[in-house]
This record gives C-alpha cells, structure tokens and sequence, in this order.
C-alpha cells in the first residue's frame, strides 16, 4: 500500500436502522454491504493508501473490519468526528477522508468546523435524505431557584426535518420513569429549532 493515509469513516447511529420506503432495505444494511471487506473499491483503495477504518456515534473509534457496526449508537457527533481525525492525523500525510452517513448528525448546532483545516472530505449519504420524519431533542437545560418549592424550569431544543404540518408529542419523566407532564406540539418548521420549556414541581429538593 502506498504511504498516505486514507480514512474511510462511517456512522454507527440507531438512524441507520430506518428503512426508505415500504419494504427498502434499512440504511445499515445497505452500507454495511458497500463496506463488505471483499468489496472491490476497498480493495483498491487499499492498494494505493494506508487504509484506516474508523465507526463512530458519540465518539470515534477505530475498528478493524466494519462487521464491527452495532448500528446501536445514541447520536451521531459528525462533526466532532471530523474534528477529532483531523487533530489525531495533524502532521501526518492525510490524502481524505471517506465519511459514510445518513446525513442525521446531531451535532451540527454545537460543534464548529475550520474547513481550512480540514483534510479532503468525501461524503457518501446512506438514505433517500426525504420522506421520512427526522426529529431529536437537540438541547435540554435545567434550572432551579434556591427556593426549594420553586418549580424546576427545563428547557428543551426540538430540530428536525419532514415535521412541518406534523403534530409531536412531548412526556416530561421522573427519576423512576413515570410520567410528570405531557404536551402536544405544533407548528413545527423543518430545519427551524422549537423551544419547550416545562415548570416541574418537585417532589423532594435538588435536581
């Protein structure tokens, strides 16, 4: 193989358990047969380049065969994935990195990205990208007064994509998982974030 490094990068997140269509094959799935070891472009890719294998989710880590994919990851830090390899191959002969996703990423508002320090990045979207209803709770805060009986403010970040004319509903979840407070959202605009904020009274002191 030849001496640059080349990163083929992909993304390990429950999203890509989601189907396109009736009866499409599940995102994973397809993926995870374009990574099939045997596959003749990783093979030649190998040939020229130090290939290195990576998955990610809330993290990245490297793996040696991508049958290593659980698909089971709860978000999808794109780019912090990015930022991470870039810093951890700074110096050395990087030639692009090969970045495999459904496009999901959940971190897109929190985490900035210096294109000028960046390697090649060469996308491959896993998925129709439309259709389907993609929502995640992007933020939450929580504050409380130093009056114990002061309800409890928590303030959620709903963003997501084909939700615009679509009804969502919100449960709010104590320690031991029952429900404390319901509500029924509307209005949604794709791409736009919606703040919710709920007043929880405690049941004890502290959070």
């Amino acid at each position: 193989p030849g001496s640059n490094l080349f990163l083929v990068v992909a993304d390990n997140s429950c999203s890509l358990q989601l189907s396109d269509g009736v009866g499409g094959k599940a995102r994973g799935l397809v993926m995870s047969e374009r990574l099939a070891e045997e596959s003749s472009w990783l093979t030649r890719l190998s040939q020229d380049f130090d290939v290195r294998r990576y998955v990610f989710d809330t993290n990245v880590r490297p793996v040696k065969t991508f049958d290593e994919l659980t698909l089971e990851g709860e978000s999808s830090a794109v780019h912090g994935t990015l930022n991470a390899l870039t810093d951890r191959f700074r110096g050395q002969p990087l030639a692009g990195i090969l970045l495999l996703t459904d496009g999901n990423g959940t971190d897109f508002s929190d985490v900035t990205l210096d294109a000028a320090k960046l390697p090649p990045i060469y996308p491959v979207t896993i998925g129709a990208g439309s259709g389907l209803v993609d929502l995640s709770v992007s933020q939450v805060a929580v504050s409380q007064t130093n009056f114990e009986a002061a309800p409890v403010t928590i303030t959620a970040t709903l963003e997501g994509r084909e939700v615009a004319g679509k009804e969502v509903g919100l449960r709010v979840l104590n320690e031991a998982g029952e429900e404390v407070e319901r509500r029924k959202v509307e209005h949604l605009v794709d791409g736009e974030p919606s703040v919710q904020r709920f007043l929880i009274k405690p049941d004890k002191s502290g959070i």
